[in-house]
């Protein structure tokens, strides 16, 4: 017993720690300014919370000079916010434009955001003097990388003027490659090169002479001819390696622990009395009537897909409904009787160890009797329809019992905004860990093992199996009003 209650604890303390991670939450998700003349100056306040329970380190970083963001590195404790001042300042600009602001933090869910700054300048433009790049290959080879955004004005007089002005001057042979760093893949190669060349700029364009990095428009300025220089007396240099980056989606980066609570409800929920004193009900009948082998295989398999697919079926309508309301009392109500539920199991837990089989949490007589009455008949209409049928009745009827741990699971999926984008994926991983003791069940069952065995199994880890689930409310309950406090 003492072995069980520490598994127990540690299985408390996943549950409730889970989540022990920062989160960001940003407000606006863009910057869009009114219209303005040129030479204005603009400004707005952008909010970053941290809805998690860790700490929140960011770090921002702008797009180009034109851009200022105070202050632009900060440490936020959870629950509270940070306001950010993001000035555009529109003397070089005309038009439409688009800039970027950059935020890298340390939530493992999302750990680089990008938020656009948009605005529209009215006023007059200047013409730029420009000099082509000379198309030759003659010279000493020089390989320029620039990481910037689509309307660096800054970048194209550097591509157009200030790079073939020093190429003419010196005789080298200058290629220039361009990345759009407001891409999410983009932005991450440039995050691993300047990991790579061990210097991270604070500003925008991030220019690469070979492998040598300079990062904004005064450094750029100040070194970049002296780093063609350089280059050039090393007899050239060649481009800085640069892998292939496919995008990755955000949803891919959520950090292991964040599922840890769907898989262990899932397997919970399988083991639970209700869901697998039935499911060796209908092996017992299989059995009974004298289904071999192979159609105890075929009904077992038939039987677990119906049960996986009702139940994903009614996971993805009640999470819908939770999005739908998204009611305050209705998030406590569901934490508060998580908790209730986790009382009345340790209740369930000394009866049983006292020998009073009187559970109070248990499938009611009624959807019972429904079940064994549904078997009965449907045993008797081949056993490939009746499996298929009754897998999807038998769901229907024992959600009364089994949803008092999908309900709180679907409504901690329902808190966490990352997971509405692979809300799907999480309820198919529940429901496999939901018919996995199932499936192993009529695993077992066609390789002969009886169904008394699993119920003389069922009956002598009760009270464990009980205390485990009780532990389970305890720490989902916790966890969802720790969620729901912090988020708002």
């Amino acid at each position: 017993m003492k072995n069980i209650i520490i598994i127990c604890m540690m299985l408390f303390s996943v549950i409730v720690f889970a989540e022990d991670n920062p989160s960001i939450r940003i407000r606006p998700a863009s910057i869009i300014f009114t219209e303005a003349k040129q030479h204005q100056q603009l400004q707005q306040i952008l909010l970053i919370k941290n809805a998690g329970n860790g700490m929140l380190n960011i770090t921002l970083r702008s797009s180009c000079e034109c851009l200022k963001i105070t202050p632009a590195t900060s440490t936020i404790s959870p629950g509270n916010v940070q306001e950010i001042i993001v000035k555009l300042d529109t003397r070089d600009y005309i038009g439409k434009i688009t800039e970027y602001v950059f935020i890298d933090s340390n939530d493992p869910m999302n750990p680089h955001v990008t938020v656009a700054v948009e605005s529209k300048i009215s006023g007059h433009s200047k013409s730029l003097d420009t000099y082509k790049m000379p198309h030759t290959n003659k010279g000493v080879p020089v390989y320029i990388t620039i990481f910037s955004t689509p309307n660096c004005k800054y970048c194209q007089g550097l591509k157009s003027r200030i790079i073939p002005k020093i190429g003419k001057k010196y005789k080298a042979n200058i290629k220039i490659k361009e990345y759009f760093a407001n891409k999410p893949e983009v932005y991450e190669q440039l995050l691993l090169l300047e990991k790579k060349v061990g210097i991270k700029s604070t500003e925008f364009p991030v220019l690469f002479v070979g492998e040598h990095m300079l990062g904004g428009k005064k450094q750029i300025n100040l070194q970049l001819e002296n780093k063609i220089k350089q280059c050039i007396s090393c007899g050239g240099c060649k481009w800085i390696s640069i892998k292939e980056v496919s995008a990755v989606p955000v949803q891919e980066r959520i950090d292991s622990i964040k599922i840890i609570p769907i898989i262990v409800a899932g397997l919970l929920d399988g083991i639970n009395p209700c869901a697998f004193a039935s499911a060796v009900f209908f092996l017992s009948y299989l059995v009974l009537i004298g289904h071999n082998r192979k159609k105890i295989l075929i009904s077992g398999i038939i039987f677990t897909t119906a049960v996986f697919l009702t139940y994903l079926l009614i996971g993805l309508g009640i999470i819908h409904v939770l999005w739908t309301l998204n009611f305050k009392p209705i998030r406590y109500l569901i934490a508060a009787l998580t908790m209730a539920l986790g009382v009345i199991s340790l209740i369930d837990c000394w009866n049983i160890k006292h020998g009073k089989e009187n559970m109070l949490i248990k499938l009611p007589s009624i959807y019972k009797a429904k079940i064994q009455k549904c078997i009965d008949y449907g045993i008797q209409k081949g056993y490939i329809l009746s499996a298929l049928i009754l897998g999807f009745l038998i769901s229907i009827f024992e959600f009364a019992c089994t949803g008092q741990i999908y309900v709180p699971t679907l409504m901690y999926m329902a808190q966490i905004p990352q997971l509405r984008i692979t809300a799907f994926n999480y309820l198919v991983l529940y429901n496999l860990m939901f018919i996995f003791p199932l499936a192993v069940i009529f695993w077992l069952g066609y390789n002969g093992i009886k169904s008394k065995a699993f119920l003389r199994l069922l009956q002598k880890h009760l009270t464990v199996i009980k205390f485990i689930i009780a532990i389970f409310f305890f720490g989902m309950g916790v966890l969802l009003l720790r969620q729901e406090i912090i988020t708002n």
